[in-house]
């Protein structure tokens, strides 16, 4: 999250307190496309309004990012208490469901704001879909769970909406295959899902046609690469993952799967009391495979659906599928609940098996020192007192029963908190980091710019540029365009074509290039001695047929690059004359830069800065032919003398996805509008 969400963020919260939306990131790579890259989801709603909190000095605040969380979490809990609520649970069931859903297992653990904001959608979307089956209200109830799997979509991250998609459409597929008349209402649902989302999935999915991304392997993939197995392998949740359920201390990667004795008891009870309903056996279903799926390359399970189901071999993380294992279990959980309060023949066969266990860990603890963890101890011991309590529970009266059971649960999940505060400084490596070089940035911000800096990853790991407002060469991404990725950007004479003006870094990235300002982390500014300027006309233009000729020709040092342009195919005729050439940069937004030019005759402007679909070159007001120059620069072809050339970011795929998921909002309103049926029909109550 440091490294490259909440420098993201930043970025996108400054430039929104500037009166401006980024449609494209200069910070990072010299220009990437900010929707296209997806995380941590530019247009999600609860970003917005994040983005809107008074920044301090330009910077979040850690309070209000802190503050999120906390919203999240609990929007995780209500949602998941609306949906057993809708299937007509008690409160009480519907508060402790949704506390095993909101602070339990993925959702109670993962760190990763686009991953989490994807996931609390998961219960709305069902409750939904679910009202749409059962006819209640059904195109309103269709339409709305389309809305909410959209929003998730937006959320900034493919994997979990990928999931739930697959889950959602086998679940209607069930449905249809009884009903055929559902047929409508399951189009209904996947097109608004479609219109919703069209804003964020149609510039995500031009970004990663155009793109190479990294997986964790030793090399980055294109679209048409299919990921190799072995991503998915590393990233499969393990066996004793399992055990992670019930027992504290078996995390996975970014997440983990912990449950807990409490939770997962209640949710057997579930299973046990509630068989014969349709519901409980769906939730029961989807718990089991989501968990065997989790598991990944550990099953023949998932290796079928890498291989037969589309697009799902991109979710390279099986092991957040168990997302779906804390959503069934939490609702199994709250039937469970309702179980010990109806006084259900099977509420004793579970109390006293999980008192058995409990018991028996407990005993080991006792006969074997230190045998088990203190986490395994104290699951043990509450697991002990909720058989107990639930054996006497006719002893208690109804309230004291729910209070005790909610406090059970909660202290068991409060031992799966991982994340540090500000006192455990050995724990906050990682978010000193953005506040470590505040004197190096004072200094660079002093600069005659533009000024693009080359950020050593092994001092400053983290995405400098989005953080501090200050273009960066390179930077941490899950991937980045084609035409970036063509260059060697390590070397020198790649740096200068980039216009790097400075390194940051303990030492020098060149051995020619000289200290210009000691830190006082100890790291140093180093001056590039002879950086290319930001934006230069050339009057000669050579044209070459591959990647390598292009690589070879930038790279070789009698080439000059700031009198011939290298273009990938036929080079325009361009006039040659002896005259100076004048180029200024007037003005630099994310989404338009402004260029002054008096040149001695016809010559090829060239900004070096990344060049994209939706970027237009206007000379003097008028649309020209924009040249992707250097394979990877935008460059224009311009007239001799004085004149204005400006290049703005007007993405169609942005556009046109925004005009979609405005038909999707004109659609939602009809239906929610003009539908007869009462949408807020009252939930059968307990």
């Amino acid at each position: 999250m440091v490294y490259i969400e909440v420098p993201r963020l930043n970025f996108q919260a400054r430039e929104i307190h500037a009166g401006r939306f980024p449609l494209w990131d200069p910070h990072i790579w010299a220009g990437q496309p900010l929707i296209g890259q997806t995380q941590p989801g530019p247009l999600y709603p609860l970003n917005l309004l994040l983005y809107l909190l008074p920044l301090r000095d330009g910077y979040l605040r850690a309070g209000y990012l802190n503050g999120y969380y906390v919203l999240i979490h609990f929007l995780a809990a209500l949602f998941c208490y609306l949906f057993a609520r809708d299937l007509g649970r008690s409160h009480a069931a519907g508060i402790i469901g949704g506390c095993v859903f909101a602070f339990g297992g993925f959702v109670g653990s993962v760190a990763w704001l686009d991953v989490l904001n994807g996931a609390i959608w998961t219960p709305l979307i069902f409750l939904f879909l679910f009202r749409a089956v059962r006819g209640r209200s059904p195109e309103k109830s269709a339409v709305l769970g389309g809305f909410f799997l959209g929003v998730a979509w937006l959320a900034g991250h493919h994997e979990i909406p990928m999931l739930v998609t697959y889950l959602a459409g086998a679940t209607w597929l069930f449905h249809v295959w009884r009903d055929r008349g559902l047929i409508r209402l399951a189009g209904l649902f996947f097109l608004v899902m479609f219109l919703i989302s069209a804003v964020q999935t149609i510039p995500t999915y031009e970004f990663g046609r155009l793109s190479h991304r990294w997986l964790g392997l030793d090399f980055p993939i294109g679209w048409n690469d299919t990921i190799p197995y072995v991503a998915h392998r590393f990233y499969s949740m393990r066996p004793q993952g399992i055990l992670g359920l019930f027992v504290h201390g078996f995390n996975m990667g970014d997440s983990s799967p912990f449950l807990g004795m409490i939770a997962m008891a209640l949710a057997a009870l579930g299973i046990a009391a509630a068989w014969s309903r349709g519901e409980v056996r769906w939730l029961a279903l989807v718990g089991a495979g989501a968990t065997v799926y989790a598991l990944g390359a550990a099953t023949p399970f998932h290796g079928v659906l890498y291989v037969i189901a589309p697009l799902l071999g991109k979710a390279r993380i099986p092991v957040r599928a168990i997302h779906l294992t804390g959503f069934a279990a939490a609702l199994l959980a709250a039937y469970g609940v309702d179980a010990i309060l109806e006084g259900s023949a099977w509420v004793r066969r579970i109390a006293i098996t999980v008192g058995a266990v409990a018991t028996a860990i407990t005993m080991s603890a006792i006969l074997f020192r230190n045998a088990p963890d203190d986490a395994l101890l104290l699951s043990a011991i509450l697991a002990a007192v909720l058989a107990l309590l639930v054996l006497k529970r006719d002893a208690l009266t109804r309230r004291a029963l729910v209070c005790s059971v909610t406090a059970l649960l909660i202290i068991e999940l409060s031992g799966m908190i991982i994340f540090p505060n500000s006192y455990e400084k050995d724990r906050n490596t990682f978010i000193r980091k953005l506040y470590q070089e505040l004197d190096i940035v004072a200094f660079i911000r002093s600069q005659k710019g533009p000024v693009r800096v080359a950020v050593k990853d092994a001092d400053i790991p983290m995405n400098f540029g989005d953080w501090h407002g200050i273009d960066m060469h390179q930077g941490y991404m899950a991937g980045v365009s084609d035409n970036v990725y063509r260059h060697e950007l390590h070397t020198e004479r790649s740096q200068k074509l980039f216009a790097v003006t400075h390194s940051i870094g303990k030492t020098p990235e060149f051995p020619n290039w000289t200290e210009a300002f000691a830190g006082a982390s100890g790291l140093k500014v180093w001056r590039n001695p002879d950086p290319m300027p930001r934006a230069w006309a050339v009057h000669e233009a050579v044209g070459v047929k591959s990647d390598w000729d292009l690589r070879v020709l930038i790279q070789d040092p009698g080439f000059d690059l700031s009198r011939k342009a290298i273009l990938l195919g036929p080079a325009p005729p361009l006039k040659t004359c002896g005259g100076a050439d004048e180029v200024r940069i007037d003005s630099m937004t994310p989404n338009r830069v402004g260029i002054a030019v008096n040149l001695a005759c016809e010559g090829l402007v060239v900004l070096a800065d990344v060049d994209y679909p939706g970027w237009e070159a206007v000379v003097d007001g008028v649309r020209a032919p924009l040249i992707e120059s250097f394979g990877a620069l935008r460059g224009v072809v311009t007239p001799g003398g004085k004149h204005t050339v400006v290049f703005r970011f007007r993405p169609k795929s942005v556009y046109f996805g925004a005009f979609l998921t405005l038909l999707g909002v004109i659609l939602c309103g009809y239906f929610l509008k003009y539908q007869s049926q009462n949408l807020s029909s009252p939930a059968p109550t307990r």
